[in-house]
């Protein structure tokens, strides 16, 4: 009699850990789905999962670990929003027809930037234009 509790006893946990695996699959399955809803990589949220999942001991809940992915995710991007950007510079390439060059050499003449475009013939006058003198 013993002998036969000690097996019931032995299957049934058995059972129960090939239950909890079972469960855990489906909590997995249905985690990385959610996240993938959320425009997240599958990769990275398949290891993301993995890695909670890991760390949970007892029994797991699709809610609380759906929760600590998320908590990782904002953790990971308030990291990344602290990083200062890296500024793309700016072309210096300049061209002769450049505005910014024509204004320069107009301020290294002491001309204003009106008088330096007008100069290069960029602005013209409208009387001038229309031919509207007398």
């Amino acid at each position: 009699m013993k002998e036969l509790n000690l097996n019931k006893l032995i299957k049934q946990k058995q059972n129960k850990i090939l239950q909890s695996e079972n469960d855990k699959d489906k909590v997995f399955q249905e985690v990385v789905l959610r996240l993938v809803d959320l425009n997240i990589d599958h990769v990275k949220a398949k290891n993301m999962t993995r890695n909670i999942l890991k760390s949970f001991q007892g029994t797991v809940n699709v809610d609380n670990v759906f929760k600590e992915a998320m908590l990782l995710l904002l953790e990971q991007r308030s990291i990344k929003s602290d990083v200062p950007k890296k500024r793309t510079a700016k072309s210096t390439k300049k061209d002769k027809d450049d505005l910014r060059v024509i204004i320069e050499k107009g301020r290294d003449e002491s001309k204003s930037a009106y008088e330096a475009l007008k100069t290069e013939g960029i602005i013209k006058c409208p009387v001038e234009e229309f031919n509207l003198t007398g």
